[in-house]
């Protein structure tokens, strides 16, 4: 188009890209090489596609192909875990850009590689039906941070994401293989010796709670699941949502802390004793910048930034 109409300037054509993709004439994702090669002329292609692999299975089904091929019992696991094999993906998309819409479906938070067990398959999370059942004595012999949305609401699909994201960091490592619920999530950080967390989702109370089990590991594990908290709420809502946050100290049962308080009283183990301004912009004010530059970057770069985090 840009050549037919004499446009030889490559800024050009990005500007124009980008004009026609907030138009929504047609879809243009710069997030990566592999989707800036893309151009999406037929945007219901693209909802089709995604459709596909993330639909309601109790109302829409699934190919009957999927028996024919040897893909069943994938379909089952994927039904029941979340956890697709790549055949699987490729077999629904009829093998069509199959790399465009998996790296896509990554940039939006929606999916996550899983490479545990030698394995690499992919997670997404928006499909699990099944629900665990938390044991409340662990929250009470463990430090609790609550991340609460009943300022404003807990849309859905942030739980999912955040899901995503610290998967993603996870199978980094090729770590332990998390325990992932529709409610809940346990995981292993590829950090100092090993951290395990466990995310509690509570729609009802429009929140979710982050648990660490070990307490000298606290407050870089909050470090690390609030920066991707900021990132999902500055990519996928746009900077549109508020939270706050509290904390418990297994050391401290005087009940849930504000965010602000518990920094000024360096709450242990949430808060280190040595000037550090880490922890100074997790919780979801607007005016919190100490973070904003590493939320402004591309996945890729991001994920980078929390591997270095210690």
């Amino acid at each position: 188009i840009g050549r037919r109409l004499g446009i030889k300037s490559t800024t050009e054509i990005d500007e124009m890209l980008s004009l026609f993709h907030e138009l929504g004439m047609v879809l243009h994702f710069t997030g990566t090489d592999s989707l800036r090669q893309i151009i999406v002329v037929k945007p219901q292609w693209l909802i089709n596609k995604v459709g596909c692999v993330i639909k309601d299975s109790d109302v829409h089904d699934y190919p009957m192909s999927l028996e024919k091929s040897g893909l069943k019992e994938d379909l089952n696991t994927f039904l029941h875990s979340g956890i697709a094999s790549v055949d699987l993906l490729h077999h629904l998309w009829d093998n069509e850009q199959c790399e465009f819409l998996m790296d896509l479906l990554r940039q939006m938070l929606i999916m996550s590689d899983w490479k545990f067990n030698n394995e690499t398959k992919m997670l997404i999370p928006s499909v699990i039906k099944n629900e665990h059942v938390f044991d409340a004595r662990i929250e009470a012999d463990s430090n609790v941070c609550v991340f609460d949305f009943s300022s404003s609401f807990l849309p859905l699909g942030v739980f999912e994401r955040l899901v995503c994201l610290i998967v993603q960091h996870s199978s980094s490592s090729s770590g332990t293989e998390p325990l992932i619920a529709r409610n809940f999530s346990q995981i292993s950080l590829p950090k100092r010796n090993g951290i395990t967390i466990m995310l509690v989702n509570e729609p009802k109370l429009q929140r979710f709670k982050l648990v660490v089990l070990e307490s000298e590991n606290s407050d870089l594990a909050f470090d690390i699941v609030a920066s991707m908290l900021r990132k999902i709420v500055s990519e996928a809502m746009h900077n549109r949502l508020d939270f706050s946050v509290l904390f418990k100290s297994r050391e401290d049962q005087k009940g849930m802390i504000e965010y602000n308080e518990a920094k000024r009283q360096k709450l242990k183990p949430w808060f280190r004793d040595e000037p550090d301004a880490k922890n100074s912009s997790a919780s979801g004010n607007k005016d919190n910048e100490a973070i904003s530059d590493v939320i402004n970057v591309d996945l890729t770069t991001f994920m980078e930034y929390l591997d270095k985090l210690d």
